[in-house]
């Protein structure tokens, strides 16, 4: 597989070394490049053409707005994303960025759970076409959690915490795939599986029941209701990856 690029600009040492180690301990399949100041900056996309690039605002010797007109000039890149780093917390400085094309903006001090989410999201999002899912689980923490990984792994994640929200969530939105919790209020996800599965405009929306319990008869019920895939809690994530690829790619 070949692996995706990101060229960094950023002139500090310290930035750059916990940008490298978060994208490196999150996925060893990105090729990261480094330059110092604008010019270098320059130099490596030309000769990288990067699939991302991350710019710091301040980037020196060619300060980040000028960096970024003379990125855009060059036909090479032309369809990299460009994400940068502001101190700005305001928001005229983003404005002023996305206005000259940059497709998205980070505030320094850098939050690790964003940088994967953005990388993801231009990166592994681009190769899942940006995927929709729909998580429904009534358990707060849970839901954050999942939510979290699937988001920094380039889905789209939308959510609901009880059945009659799951079922008006899944009609209104129609995600390309549902990740189900068994125990809801207000409807169980045997109900709200059954329903959409009934009607021949969401049936084909592919649907992973989550449960607590591993009983046989709940596996029944779950075949017997139409759920493509049953996981029992606690999962372990990467297999859950496994499965929503396998149900996505159908």
């Amino acid at each position: 597989m070949v692996k995706k690029k990101i060229l960094i600009v950023n002139d500090d040492p310290q930035v750059v070394k916990k940008i490298v180690s978060t994208i490196k301990e999150a996925d060893s399949d990105y090729e990261v490049e480094v330059a110092y100041d604008g010019i270098q900056g320059v130099q490596k996309a030309r000769e990288q053409r990067p699939d991302l690039i991350i710019i710091d605002f301040k980037a020196p010797a060619g300060d980040g707005l000028g960096l970024l007109e003379n990125l855009q000039s060059m036909p090479e890149i032309a369809t990299s994303p460009i994400i940068f780093i502001s101190f700005d917390s305001g928001e005229k400085i983003p404005k002023k960025l996305l206005d000259l094309g940059a497709k998205d903006f980070m505030s320094d001090p850098l939050d690790e759970k964003e940088l994967l989410a953005k990388v993801n999201k231009y990166l592994v999002g681009a190769d899942k076409g940006h995927k929709k899912i729909l998580i429904v689980e009534d358990e707060p923490h849970t839901l954050q959690i999942v939510k979290d990984r699937l988001e920094s792994n380039g889905f789209e994640v939308i959510t609901a915490i009880d059945g009659e929200e799951a079922l008006a969530t899944a009609k209104k939105e129609k995600p390309n795939l549902i990740i189900l919790d068994v125990m809801l209020p207000k409807m169980d996800g045997f109900h709200v599986c059954r329903l959409l599965k009934f009607e021949e405009e969401y049936k084909s929306i592919p649907i992973i029941m989550v449960t607590a319990k591993a009983t046989q008869a709940d596996l029944d019920i779950g075949k017997q209701t139409g759920a493509n895939a049953y996981i029992v809690k606690p999962f372990d994530f990467d297999a859950l990856l496994l499965t929503m690829e396998r149900l996505l790619q159908k």
